[in-house]
């Protein structure tokens, strides 16, 4: 796939993500945590929710986009459900596709997703970072044993408070595929806070 396809389709992904993001209603708060809040809402027909997690976190706003764009393997060794993130094809220096394999857990096997993902400055003080789901890859062939998901938002957005403090927002829902009941795919979604809040604790680490 061609850079002009790959910005095509991450077009489409921020124009959705940043449309989600500007929605005020129909947020249910479902958890606080020390640093994030997370809330969820309907999205669109399907059976489980969109998440949003947000709050204003004690890390300087480069830094944490360094860690969500740049830092997949920091990421990997916090996140208790993630089996691999491999960068599989660089697009360009603010662009790249990425594999990330989900691990089995409860009644559900195991997964991976696929996407282009991207990172831009919106303005002086506001980064974001997303990601468009990719069908296929030639570099990642299908396997019988692994289900492959629907990523269909994905979407950080960190705008600067000072510089010390960011302001935190994501975006996330994937389709999981297969026969799973909805209360377990909105079960795993409201352990996302936790895990952000893991990657919150190691961006606070990192020197």
């Amino acid at each position: 796939m061609n850079q002009e396809i790959y910005q095509e389709i991450l077009h489409k992904a921020l124009n959705e993500t940043q449309k989600v993001r500007e929605s005020k209603e129909g947020w249910n708060l479902i958890k606080k945590g020390k640093y994030l809040t997370l809330s969820n809402t309907q999205y669109e027909d399907l059976n489980y929710k969109l998440a949003k997690l947000e709050g204003i976190i004690p890390v300087n706003f480069e830094k944490a986009a360094h860690f969500y764009f740049y830092d997949n393997q920091a990421q990997k060794k916090v996140r208790n459900n993630i089996e691999e993130i491999t960068k599989i094809e660089e697009v360009n220096q603010e662009t790249y596709v990425i594999l990330v394999k989900l691990k089995a857990k409860f009644v559900v096997s195991a997964r991976e997703v696929i996407g282009v993902q991207s990172i831009q400055r919106l303005n002086e003080n506001e980064i974001v970072i997303y990601r468009a789901n990719l069908k296929e890859h030639p570099k990642v062939p299908f396997k019988k044993d692994v289900i492959r998901c629907e990523g269909k938002i994905y979407g950080i957005f960190l705008t600067k408070v000072d510089e010390n403090l960011t302001k935190f927002e994501a975006y996330l829902i994937l389709d999981p595929k297969g026969n799973i009941p909805a209360f377990i795919v909105n079960f795993v979604t409201e352990s996302l806070l936790s895990e952000f809040e893991k990657d919150i604790i190691n961006i606070i680490k990192q020197k």
